[in-house]
């Protein structure tokens, strides 16, 4: 393991306008919140509404955020396009975050509870760089030095993934924490990393060169630990919150193939919640140990409290669940021959459709927020998409209620009349410019007084 406290792409950190991502929390709030997570420079507050498993939605808010990062400026668009996604639920929009004109190969994204969408945009064989989406702005993450590949990211803006010279190389494991540049090796690393709250990462490594064998790693913060050793191609590992795993473990001797789905729990106690022979794959776990996998012949299956039931019954694939118990995963739409996202809230689903892009794995966070990877159906391009709440003016957390805590959104964000940035504000900031003139002034307090909801009523016709 290398540690890089500087790395070469990095000159200085870089501040975003107003040198602070989000808003300043005011200390006599700080009794609303009861989960405090320290990381690197920032202190993050969650807060649980309400206090239970299955129902649960995070507002992340960050007193200060010094971000490091490499910004090229002007290769993409301030602000994405909303697009007009048949079967978008109330409450939400989908958003492009690909450029029409990038013809990049990009990967799976990945989202958080803060809402930053991450991904990689490659140009094989020597260029692949990390990209980010972040309060309505997109950075560039790493720069032209290596091939960057197929990251992940946890809620406190931590991220993992795989790193090459050229993109036929043997890859490393990178780690961001905090800031800081952490070099984990792999000798044949393959599949994504996966980056946990507390910085544990787990990888997989290919014995075989050609994935019938694949054991599972563990970096814990200081060491690494080989998890499986059973000659088996493990595969497809997810890691929640609390540091249990799941995986599937294929067999490849076997034809047809199968595989059994793994669950290892924090203490490192690991056992197969699947007794037959089928075809199983992406495993996801949330925070409240619910697991969902794909079942060959069947769609997804949950397992809750030791019992496993089928939730689809159309082969859907890849299904991810969030700490509500919602749910996005694939299903293949015989008429239109595309795959299509679909997104279930308790016993509703929403079918995304477009008629030009099939639709590739999609992950989900906290918010019920979506992203995703779409391709060209006739070109073979690549574009990512994003499904993302939608907040009244007024609401910085996105809970439909206009209160004190939103109150501290419009303190940090006050300019004055006229004296606005002139490259525009950040998401958060928006939400606050009630008469949508470029500045937060007595006006827009006046608006917000009038907008004010208090903590126990909602914004008519908002989601919460």
């Amino acid at each position: 393991m290398v540690r890089t406290a500087n790395p070469t792409w990095l000159t200085k950190p870089y501040f975003i306008p107003n040198e602070k991502l989000s808003f300043v929390l005011d200390s006599t709030f700080s009794s609303e919140y009861n989960h405090e997570v320290t990381a690197g420079r920032r202190t993050s507050y969650l807060l649980e509404t309400p206090k239970m498993c299955n129902a649960m939605r995070y507002a992340a808010i960050s007193t200060f955020l010094l971000i490091s990062m490499h910004v090229q400026a002007g290769e993409l668009p301030s602000g994405p396009p909303v697009e007009v996604i048949q079967g978008t639920p109330p409450g939400y929009e989908v958003v492009r975050l690909t450029a029409p004109n990038d013809f990049a190969i990009h990967s799976f994204a990945d989202i958080n509870d803060r809402s930053d969408v991450i991904w990689s945009a490659s140009f094989p064989p020597d260029i692949s760089n990390i990209h980010i989406f972040r309060d309505g702005r997109f950075y560039q993450l790493t720069g032209n030095e290596a091939y960057d590949v197929r990251p992940t990211m946890n809620n406190n803006g931590d991220y993992t993934f795989l790193r090459g010279q050229f993109a036929t190389d043997d890859d490393d494991i990178v780690l961001v924490l905090g800031g800081e540049e952490i070099i984990i090796d792999a000798d044949d690393a393959g599949s994504a990393p996966v980056v946990g709250e507390n910085g544990q990462v787990v990888f997989s490594d290919d014995f075989s060169d050609n994935f019938t064998h694949v054991e599972l790693f563990l970096y814990d913060g200081r060491t690494t630990t080989q998890i499986t050793d059973n000659g088996l191609s493990n595969q497809t590992a997810r890691l929640n919150n609390i540091g249990d795993l799941v995986w599937s473990a294929k067999d490849t001797t076997q034809s047809p193939w199968s595989a059994d789905i793994m669950y290892r729990g924090f203490r490192g106690v690991t056992q197969s919640l699947t007794t037959t022979l089928n075809a199983r794959s992406a495993p996801d776990i949330n925070d409240c140990r619910e697991i969902v996998w794909y079942e060959s012949g069947i769609g997804v299956m949950l397992w809750k409290d030791g019992v496993a039931a089928p939730l689809t019954s159309q082969n859907e694939r890849a299904p991810r669940i969030n700490d509500s118990g919602e749910l996005v995963y694939l299903r293949w739409d015989n008429q239109a021959e595309l795959w299509r996202v679909v997104v279930r809230f308790v016993d509703t689903e929403h079918i995304l459709g477009d008629e030009i892009y099939t639709f590739g794995v999609g992950h989900m966070n906290n918010r019920g927020e979506v992203a995703w990877l779409g391709l060209h159906d006739t070109l073979g391009w690549t574009a990512l998409f994003m499904m993302r709440r939608t907040a009244p003016k007024g609401d910085a957390n996105g809970d439909c209620r206009i209160d004190f805590l939103d109150f501290a959104m419009l303190q940090h964000c006050f300019t004055g009349p006229d004296n606005g940035p002139s490259v525009g504000f950040l998401a958060d900031c928006t939400r606050a410019d009630f008469d949508e003139d470029g500045d937060v002034d007595m006006a827009d307090l006046t608006l917000f007084n009038t907008a004010f909801t208090g903590p126990d009523a909602l914004v008519p016709d908002c989601l919460p």
